[in-house]
């Protein structure tokens, strides 16, 4: 933040995974409400948190911060006439999806996701040359691979398209 602060500089946050951490010890946190010094502007879906792959339909938060969006507020604006609509079905679902889904349905899926989470840390942990990452809110994990590890690949793209391959 200190460095954002001190250059003027934009965070523009990716939060499609807000609230669904699954760690007790790293909750989460919105940038927006990380700071009240740093202009912040974040974007959020319905596709993840409610398990909705495909469903394009999403917000965007400006945090003005100090006034420094003042002018892009104003161009925001003026774009906002052009309509983006989710498509009908997304835009039929939405009032119930927001209304009718109950709290459990968090809770459980971030259970499910923390136990396949763990379940690949576990198993990719196994694999010579492969060091995974533990996630703590997400519904992929990243993984090191150490090439030297493995004969005839070369680097990350090698590697997928073997593994894809395969």
């Amino acid at each position: 933040m200190a460095l954002a602060d001190e250059f003027k500089l934009v965070i523009i946050s990716d939060e499609v995974y807000y609230g669904l951490s699954y760690n007790p010890e790293r909750p989460f946190m919105s940038f927006g409400n990380a700071t009240s010094t740093v202009p912040v502007v974040t974007t959020g879906a319905i596709s993840k948190i409610y398990c909705l792959p495909g469903w394009r339909c999403g917000w965007t938060i400006v945090y003005n911060n100090q006034g420094y969006f003042d002018d892009v507020l104003t161009r925001l604006s003026m774009h906002s006439m052009i309509q983006l609509h989710p498509n009908s079905l997304v835009q039929q679902a939405l009032p119930r999806i927001l209304k009718e889904v109950p709290d459990s349905h968090f809770e459980t899926m971030k259970s499910k996701l923390s136990a396949a989470s763990a379940c690949a840390f576990e198993r990719l942990s196994t694999i010579r040359g492969v060091t995974p990452i533990r996630s703590s809110a997400a519904m992929y994990m990243m993984v090191r691979i150490d090439f030297a590890e493995f004969d005839g690949i070369t680097d990350d793209v090698d590697f997928c398209v073997k593994l894809l391959q395969e």
